[in-house]
């Protein structure tokens, strides 16, 4: 990915080219990446070892992405499970209401 960029940035004439480049590259991480909460492909991470520091700083910046899209999606699911036990928890409350009420809320 990074040598596809670099190779792109190495074709174009001026720094405005350079510039709008990178302006296209970091929009497509954040619209098609970051908000979809789909992994960047070509990037390699191994949670075992965690960030590799060998690489360049914009690779492991790209790691740390993935692995922030990976944790959030992660958070969201489990978010999503406690919501739904609690709405059907909640449910179950306001059925019991009602059939201790005979059928009807018990204000009425």
């Amino acid at each position: 990915l990074l040598t596809r960029l670099a190779l792109h940035a190495c074709l174009l004439k001026n720094a405005r080219a350079v510039a709008h480049l990178w302006n296209a590259f970091t929009h497509e991480l954040r619209y098609t990446y970051w908000e979809r909460g789909r992994e960047i492909p070509a990037v390699v991470f191994d949670p075992t070892f965690g960030i590799d520091h060998g690489a360049c700083v914009l690779n492991q910046k790209l790691q740390m992405l993935n692995q922030c899209i990976l944790r959030r999606n992660a958070r969201s699911s489990s978010d999503l499970q406690q919501s739904a036990v609690y709405v059907e928890k909640h449910q179950s409350q306001i059925n019991a209401e009602w059939d201790s009420a005979g059928g009807g809320w018990s204000g009425d």
